[in-house]
């Protein structure tokens, strides 16, 4: 299973999440509201709500997470998801140190948050359900690097050890309190350089599932009697960007064609 989402979809819960019919429900969130002209979100944490090193989730693990990803000093590479809050622009500038922090998010207290857009946006609120939105413990600050290594989580599972390029070990957060509890007591994510080999592990037997199927395999693997095979709509979203500079920057003649012919079969 090579998606890296999926790791910190099940190690960090996040403002809101999503049920199976992708209708959004609060999870570390108490409440969420925004004003008449969606321009700003007052958020509410619930209290008591806790990080799997024993440490309470606060606004402040919130928005200094939230400032630390813009942060361009930090090269994040979800920093753009951040665009929409007020004073995204400033922390693009050079000379930055990594700690600033956007200008739009005002901590009340140790529950509350205030949330500025630089425009009026209604799906904001459906944002703050993406891992980039998690939020993240006072000892990743104190030490990122060390962190990455063995990250502390408020999510459904907690971290137990990896070894790199080979696998991820997860195991059930007993302290988890949200909405989506885990049904088994732990996840093994095994790392494949090639779905070829990830698919003929399922076929036989030794990995549970995958989410992608090889080329090979796109044709039969709904009728494969080795596999049970899922093919139907989710929440999903795919992309594909063209080179802006460049030899390999296509001319803008083929950029159109190849969205007219991409909309087209749709």
């Amino acid at each position: 299973m090579e998606d890296a989402d999926r790791h910190g979809g099940l190690l960090f819960s996040k403002l809101i999440g999503f049920d199976a019919e992708g209708n959004p429900k609060n999870e570390v969130a108490d409440s969420i509201e925004v004003n008449d002209g969606n321009t700003e979100y007052t958020i509410t944490l619930k209290k008591g709500w806790k990080f799997t090193d024993g440490t309470e989730v606060k606004a402040e693990n919130f928005t200094r997470a939230w400032s630390y990803g813009a942060n361009a000093a930090n090269a994040q590479l979800g920093a753009s998801s951040f665009t929409p809050i007020q004073g995204f622009e400033d922390l693009q500038k050079d000379g930055l140190k990594g700690d600033e922090q956007l200008s739009g998010l005002t901590v009340a207290d140790d529950y509350t948050f205030t949330v500025k857009l630089n425009a009026p946006s209604s799906v904001f609120k459906a944002l703050l359900g993406s891992t980039e939105y998690a939020p993240l413990p006072d000892s990743f600050f104190d030490d990122p690097d060390s962190f990455g290594e063995n990250p502390v989580g408020n999510g459904t599972y907690k971290f137990d050890s990896w070894d790199h390029n080979q696998s991820i070990k997860l195991s059930k957060n007993l302290d988890y309190k949200g909405s989506f509890p885990a049904r088994n007591d732990g996840v093994w994510f095994m790392v494949y350089t090639d779905p070829q080999s990830a698919y003929a592990d399922v076929e036989a037997g030794n990995l549970d599932s995958m989410n992608t199927v090889p080329a090979s395999a796109l044709s039969t693997f709904e009728s494969d009697d080795q596999v049970q095979a899922v093919n139907e709509p989710g929440i999903v979203s795919r992309s594909f960007t063209f080179a802006a500079l460049g030899p390999l920057c296509p001319n803008a003649f083929w950029r159109r064609g190849t969205r007219v012919s991409t909309t087209a079969g749709r």
